[in-house]
């Protein structure tokens, strides 16, 4: 498939607030792919996939629809989904270490 500037800047403009996410953006290392798949059952689909390596943590995701824009659009709900929930759960595992170093300076 060649990819058009106005993809191109569709995908950037999409996917760019993502990095808002990360603590240390400058570390980030995005890889996306686009593929048109032509041999589905509903005719013409598009494949998009993304790579985010990151120092601590690498996420990945992919998705398929009928327009290469509504792909974009999917994968960006996909990689918010993960990114935030990754962050949220080690927001919640410090403050239950926290919990637990209070609890026992309580106990002495």
């Amino acid at each position: 498939m060649d990819s058009s500037q106005s993809l191109v800047d569709y995908a950037s403009n999409k996917l760019e607030p993502l990095q808002k996410l990360f603590t240390k953006p400058d570390g980030v290392r995005w890889n996306l792919r686009l593929v048109k798949d032509g041999h589905h059952k509903k005719g013409e689909m598009y494949h998009a996939e993304a790579q985010i390596k990151t120092a601590g943590k690498n996420y990945g995701a992919d998705a398929v629809a009928e327009s290469p824009y509504a792909a974009i659009d999917e994968l960006k709900e996909e990689l918010a989904t993960k990114i935030t929930s990754h962050k949220e759960r080690r927001i919640t595992r410090a403050r239950r270490g926290a919990l637990r170093v209070k609890e026992l300076l309580r106990q002495q």
